[in-house]
This record gives C-alpha cells, structure tokens and sequence, in this order.
C-alpha cells in the first residue's frame, strides 16, 4: 500500500506541473531595481539593489595656491643704549619694561669735571680774542707784522674748537632715548662706571614688527621686496598684512632656504603694543592660477592596482571613470585628466558603488569653489 501511495503522488505533481502555462512572450513591467533580460524562449526579471547617492555637476573653478609658512616676532629694531661720555652714573631713569618716548631722559653722569673743561676753555676764548682784534688793528696799521696777527687769531680759533669739544663732551653726561620704544633690559646701576663701550641698556622699537620667514627656491620666485604677505596671530587673536622689507642673497647653510624679512605696522592701546617679540606667527601668500576641475578629495578613490579613480552618475548607474590629480588645495583635489565639465560626480555613497550599479540621486549638491 505504501508503494501504491508514492506513485500516485508523482503522478499528481507530474500532473500540475504539466498544466501549469509559461510565461510567453509578454514581458513584465520592472521597477526602478528591476532588470528584465530576454532570451530566445523566455523572459527573465533580476532584482538589483539601488545605491542612494549625492552628486555634484562639476565646472571649472578658479584656483588659488596658497603659500603658507610659521614664523616668530622680533621687534624692529634692537637699540644698545650707552653714555656718550665716561663717567660715573649719577641717575637713571628708567626700568626694565618701562615705555618711553623720543627723547625722555633716561639718565645723566656726573658732570662736574666736563663743566670745569668748559669754563677752561671758555676762558680761554674770553682772553684771546680781545688781544686777536687788537692785533688785526696794528696789522692793519702796519705797527705789527701780519704774520703775528694771524698767530693769534691762529690762538683764537684752537680756543673755540676746545670749547665746541667741552659742550660736546658735556652733553655726553646726559642719555637721552633715541625712538620711541619699550626698555627691554637693563644692565647697570647708579653709581656704576661707564663708557662709551659699556652697554647700559637696551631698547626695542616695537612700532613695526619684524617677521623672518624661511623660503625655498621656488618659492621666491613669487616672493619680491614690497610685496604683500597675510599674517595671523593667535594670541591676540589678530589678522593683518604686512611688507616684504628684504630678501637675503645668501641661502641658510642647514635649512637650504633663505631668508625673507616681513616688515609690520604695530598698533598700540594706549601706550600698549599689541604686538611683541616672540609671537608665533602663520604667514600666507595666496597666488591666482588657471581654472581648473576640482572635486572633493573624499570623493577620489583608489584601486588594488593603485588607479586613482572615481563614480560618475550616467544614465542612473553608476560608471568609473580613472583620473589623473593634481595638487590639493583648501580640501579639494585638482583633475588633471578623465573628466570634463558637466560630468555628475558621485561625492557620497561612493563605497557602495561597482561599474554599472543603479543608483538613485538624492539630491545634487551646488559647484564648489575655493
């Protein structure tokens, strides 16, 4: 009974699979994932997956190359201050960090033998010329030879250079600050000896700042005295520009760069710098360039065999397209070759995506420029 059983149920299935009808020639109706391929005798639907997408129509774009470099402050000029004369100090006035104007007395020597030089030689001058003038009138007279009128006169003018050399000497006791500007140190006390080759103190011209930054050979090529440069500071947070002062001959030994000196107007709140020596500095140079294809650099993608490539949206699937980049610029890479203006980039979803997958975009996200 059971072997009757068995074949009486394949005779039934053989049955229902006989008068079940194909499917002809009328093919179905696909959806956006569905593939209808169609053979000689029969008409096959395949399901694909779509992959959601942002793309963005790419134009041309102008570039800008910017040229970036870190640097230090320094202030403008470094001043050694000394007494003009050798003495002994009487008073100082001034201290380390103190802001001080053109010509504020800084400190004075004691000047009493510079004043006794002088009554000397004015003395001098009191006595002679008298006896000079005296001396031209019997010359004139022909009661005294020329020749020791001229002598004296001679006697005369010694006596008034003496003196021109004692006033000299006698404001020599006195230091007074030659610019504007801040007291970085200080190097002697009242009552110290000096010279004219003894340092007292130095002092900082901080109404420009000096900036060094160092520059490779291709990169002077763009840079040239009085030359516009872009400069920010952190701390304060401050953006301004600056000049380019001079562009050293001679290339640093170690580094192979050579030295380029930015000049900077400094403000002051108050009688404040806002700048001041020893500041970090970044400094830029953006430089104008050709029009070319930039796409983000996310979108580029790189292959096993190390071909740089992108997705295309084109006819909603997706194409590669083998690209050829340039430089990267404020996130954005430069096409060199393989695409065109107009293509429709993929720039989101890329990872899903393989040669002819269907794609569905979402939204296409407007041309980017620098």
């Amino acid at each position: 009974m059971r072997i009757v059983a068995i074949i009486l149920s394949i005779l039934l299935f053989s049955t229902f699979a006989c008068t079940e009808s194909p499917s002809g020639d009328q093919p179905r109706q696909t959806g956006e994932n569905q593939v209808t391929v169609r053979t000689e005798n029969q008409v096959t639907v395949r399901t694909e997956n779509q992959v959601t997408v942002r793309t963005e129509k790419l134009v041309q774009q102008a570039t800008v190359e910017r040229l970036r470099w870190t640097a230090t402050t320094a202030p403008g000029a470094e001043i050694q201050l000394t007494f003009k004369g050798s003495g002994r100090i009487k008073t100082l006035n001034f201290q380390e960090g103190a802001v001080v104007k053109a010509g504020d007395l800084l400190g004075t020597l004691v000047e009493e033998d510079y004043w006794s030089y002088r009554k000397l030689a004015q003395i001098q001058v009191r006595t002679l010329e008298p006896d000079a003038v005296r001396m031209q009138t019997l010359a004139g007279q022909d009661a005294l030879p020329q020749a020791e009128a001229d002598r004296m006169q001679g006697k005369v003018n010694v006596a008034k250079a003496q003196l021109r050399q004692a006033d000299v000497a006698l404001s020599g006791v006195f230091l007074r600050a030659p610019i504007a500007g801040v007291i970085e140190k200080k190097s002697v006390s009242e009552g110290d000896l000096v010279s004219p080759a003894r340092e007292v103190g130095t002092l900082l011209d901080l109404s420009r700042i000096r900036v060094v930054i160092p520059a490779s050979e291709q990169e002077l090529t763009h840079l040239k005295p009085g030359s516009t440069v872009n400069l920010e500071f952190s701390d304060p947070e401050k953006k301004t520009t600056g000049k380019i002062d001079h562009i050293s001959p001679l290339a640093d030994f170690k580094t192979r760069t050579f030295p380029v000196t930015i000049l900077v107007d400094n403000e002051f709140v108050g009688d404040k710098p806002v700048l001041r020596g020893g500041m970090k500095a970044i400094v830029t140079l953006e430089l104008p360039g050709p029009p070319a294809l930039r796409v983000p650099f996310s979108a580029v993608m790189r292959s096993e065999d190390r071909r740089t490539y992108v997705y295309l949206a084109r006819s909603r699937r997706a194409a590669v397209a083998y690209v050829k980049t340039g430089r990267l610029i404020h996130g954005r890479l430069e096409i060199l070759e393989g695409l065109a203006p107009g293509d429709e980039l993929v720039i989101s979803g890329q990872q899903f995506l393989r040669e002819g997958t269907p794609v569905f975009v979402r939204d296409q996200a407007p041309s980017m420029n620098p």
